[in-house]
């Protein structure tokens, strides 16, 4: 490497980004023989951590064999390489606060290791899709194990070139449907939010650490977030006051058609674009809220006013049942594209089983 190369510290942080993005940048490498259902699983829990707001991209071996890598082969030198590049263009996508899902043969331990080493073991989870290789024939979806075993294709893995196992991958995948595998790797997304809270980052911007200001604090379902809601926030900004609006995390139901992020991400987004000072936070659900004596700030209870006060959550969500129009003259234009998406996204997933 030449000396004459210095790396350029930017303004922006990667604490920056990450909250943008609302949550932090990850790596979540997929390994396995060839058609054992790495880009399908990576595929289908894409689908859902998008689902749920969060930024998110797939690096899938043949994509990047047609363009960064299309110079590479397959000999142990170039696989290592290959690995390489990946490891290193993955570790950037993370430090932008992209949850990247990686998926590639990537056979030797060695070469999974320096992955981990480049991009970092806080940031690095390693799942196996372990698919016997009798499956993974039987399957043959690009029809390369015929040519492998057939001497048309040298140095497949798992015919004439080792695939090394992990050793300590953090999910160990194993038969079962997609759904399942995917509710696996939920389930171990959710856990390690519990641990590090890596997707449970303030929606709003850099938590203040300015103890002069504020906030006035709204608490809500916001299902969804409509003139009303606007209507008693922008009081209290009007008067100069910041809002901290808390979203209770509850689980979509009939009654709360949108997820917990959806409804930040339409929230952030619509004060966002108005520049107002404002900040979403996803908090557990609540039982009820108290306070004692001589806190030092207000609890109101706020009387719309009559040109808002008819607005209600419950005739929103039975309008678009219905599927009817009535609903929009109650919703931010802007937010009505984002309704009408996350339900269209609801519907299909139904359609195609993934709820």
């Amino acid at each position: 490497m030449s000396n004459n190369l210095t790396k350029h510290n930017f303004s922006v942080t990667r604490e920056q980004r990450e909250v943008n993005a609302g949550h932090q940048g990850k790596v979540i490498w997929f390994t396995g023989l060839s058609g054992s259902g790495k880009s399908t699983v990576a595929n289908a829990l894409d689908e859902v951590l998008n689902k749920r707001g969060l930024k998110t991209y797939i690096l899938d071996g043949d994509n990047v064999r047609m363009g960064l890598n299309k110079d590479l082969g397959f000999s142990p030198e170039d696989r290592k390489e290959n690995i390489r590049r990946i490891s290193e263009t993955a570790k950037l996508f993370a430090d932008a606060g992209t949850i990247v899902l990686t998926a590639f043969i990537s056979p030797y331990q060695e070469d999974r290791q320096q992955a981990r080493e480049i991009i970092g073991d806080l940031d690095f989870s390693e799942v196996f899709v372990d698919t016997p290789l009798e499956e993974c024939e039987r399957r043959d979806p690009k029809g390369l194990y015929k040519k492998a075993r057939a001497g048309e294709i040298k140095g497949f893995t798992g015919i004439d070139a080792p695939y090394e196992e992990p050793e300590n991958a953090q999910v160990i995948l194993r038969g079962g449907t997609i759904q399942e595998q995917v509710d696996i790797l939920v389930d171990y997304i959710d856990n390690h939010d519990k641990k590090e809270g890596w997707t449970k980052i303030n929606y709003g911007g850099q938590p203040t650490t300015n103890e002069d200001k504020k906030y006035a604090v709204f608490v809500g379902r916001f299902q969804p977030y409509h003139y009303g809601h606007i209507g008693l926030i922008q009081q209290k900004l009007d008067e100069g006051v910041p809002a901290l609006i808390l979203i209770r995390d509850i689980e979509p139901d009939e009654k709360n058609p949108f997820t917990t992020q959806e409804t930040a991400l339409m929230i952030t987004k619509y004060h966002k674009a108005k520049g107002d000072d404002v900040q979403v936070m996803i908090v557990p659900d609540i039982e009820s809220v108290n306070f004692g004596r001589g806190v030092g700030y207000e609890v109101n209870e706020f009387d719309p006013p009559k040109n808002i006060g008819w607005i209600s959550a419950t005739n929103i969500r039975e309008s678009i049942k219905k599927e009817s129009d009535d609903w929009k003259v109650m919703v931010d234009e802007s937010i009505q594209r984002d309704v009408a998406h996350y339900l269209t996204d609801t519907l299909t997933q139904k359609e195609n089983g993934f709820q």
